[in-house]
């Protein structure tokens, strides 16, 4: 069940912030084991720290929909992701 906001547009029960720096040996399985869980009114949000591995390319090959994919320019350490 989606919630409404008070503009009207409607927004998933959770947030999942899974942020990623240069962890391409990791990030495919831990996106899926997110992805496959069966409570499914979720949004994944995958905040890359200006990897330098192929992460982002790993990250973006996702394409579902509740993927927000979010990328910066800087590697702001950990902690950071509260600061996007």
């Amino acid at each position: 069940q989606l919630y409404k906001t008070t503009r009207g547009c409607t927004m998933p029960v959770i947030s999942v912030c899974l942020p990623y720096y240069n962890d391409e040996k990791y990030l495919h399985v831990a996106i899926d084991s997110v992805l496959q869980q069966t409570f499914t009114d979720f949004e994944l949000i995958l905040l890359n720290h200006a990897s330098t591995d192929t992460s982002k390319t790993i990250a973006h090959n996702f394409t579902d929909e509740r993927i927000v994919h979010v990328d910066v320019e800087k590697n702001m350490g950990a902690g950071g992701g509260g600061l996007v």
